[in-house]
């Protein structure tokens, strides 16, 4: 077995991640709920078999939003936040299919899909 963490503790991959103010994204929450996903989407990427990726900086990422208009900072925060809200319950569920000692895998790599789409789509507002 792999050294994910119990399902119970999706928390722990995601603390520190406050919601942003939707007035001014601040660059080191938004940071915060990017690194956090990633670690989430890390688990995700172990339980396909395939590995994760190397963690992106966050702090570029939110350095390359703050530049932007408040209206595309908004809409950054809101994919963010709707890609947390896809995320958790998932990972969730396939902690605990993992923990029991069933085959995530397949339902991974669908979680893994999406989350790259989402993200694809989030950072396409950046350009």
């Amino acid at each position: 077995m792999s050294q994910l963490p119990p399902a119970s503790d999706f928390n722990a991959l995601t603390s520190g991640v406050a919601p942003v103010p939707l007035e001014g994204v601040q660059p080191d929450a938004l940071a915060r709920k990017w690194l956090a996903l990633h670690r989430a989407a890390a688990a995700v990427a172990e339980l396909t078999g395939h590995g994760a990726e190397e963690l992106p900086d966050p702090g570029i990422f939110a350095a390359t939003v703050a530049q932007l208009p408040a209206g595309r900072r908004r809409l950054i925060d809101e994919g963010l936040s709707d890609l947390i809200a896809v995320m958790e319950p998932g990972l969730t569920a396939l902690l605990s299919i993992h923990q029991r000692g069933g085959d995530a895998s397949t339902s991974a790599k669908a979680l893994w899909r999406e989350f790259v789409s989402a993200r694809e789509a989030v950072q396409s507002l950046t350009r």
